[in-house]
């Protein structure tokens, strides 16, 4: 049965789509005019976690339940889901973009930021090399998280990059640099910063396959697929 909200404690999960369901969690919980959370129990199991912050799932799935998810989905709506790319062949989902998903541990290698700079400059940064289609949507995102102790951001020549976290764990949600600085070594130096930010948490990654190597010279380990679905 799906019922909202998420339990009152959940266990160590090692997914992407998982750890961002729970960042969202932690920064939208008590805001259900703005993003709406559920979780799915079968004798006992948990089976399923549904963050969906406007119009975009964040979804971890155990299965058991196909037909009672896809039913839930369908009946909430949704213009995107990301989840694993496990669970997004199996429900057979509209698949988008497959990624790979990775995983750094602390202590890690740190450079502190003494850059400031605003959410807005963080789009026009990150707009060098990654699609953010609502600007305004996003920066009103960002400023929330921050606002709420649930993301934090750097900016360095041009560069930029944004990391949602809770607890223990955290996940970068977007790095990007300059086409004119590529091969110069800043977006290793913006993980860096984003690692001075996480502290003691476990840090997701997901990239697409040409961006592996830089994922792993910088200390991240390959876990797991996923998938960015788009509604059908």
């Amino acid at each position: 049965m799906i019922t909202e909200g998420f339990p009152k404690s959940l266990p160590v999960i090692e997914d992407a789509a998982f750890v961002k369901a729970c960042c969202s969690y932690a920064a939208y919980k008590d805001h259900n005019s703005i993003a709406q959370f559920y979780h799915g129990v079968i004798d006992n199991r948990l089976y399923a976690i549904i963050a969906k912050v406007s119009d975009y799932v964040s979804l971890w799935y155990d299965g058991g339940c196909d037909e009672e998810l896809l039913s839930f989905l369908r009946l909430t709506g949704y213009s995107g889901i990301f989840t694993s790319l496990k669970t997004a062949v199996r429900l057979n989902l509209n698949i988008n973009e497959k990624c790979l998903v990775f995983k750094a541990e602390p202590p890690f290698n740190t450079l502190s930021c003494t850059q400031k700079a605003q959410p807005r400059e963080l789009l026009n940064n990150l707009r060098q090399g990654l699609t953010i289609p609502n600007g305004d949507e996003f920066v009103a995102d960002v400023s929330f998280r921050v606002m709420h102790g649930c993301a934090d951001y750097v900016t360095h020549n041009g560069g930029g990059a944004l990391l949602f976290y809770q607890n223990d764990s955290a996940i970068i949600n977007g790095i990007a640099v300059p086409k004119d600085r590529r091969g110069t070594g800043l977006g290793s130096t913006l993980i860096k910063m984003l690692f001075s930010k996480a502290k003691d948490k476990s840090v997701y990654a997901c990239c697409v396959e040409n961006n592996k190597t830089f994922y792993i010279k910088n200390g991240f380990t390959l876990i797991g697929e996923a998938a960015y679905c788009e509604e059908e």
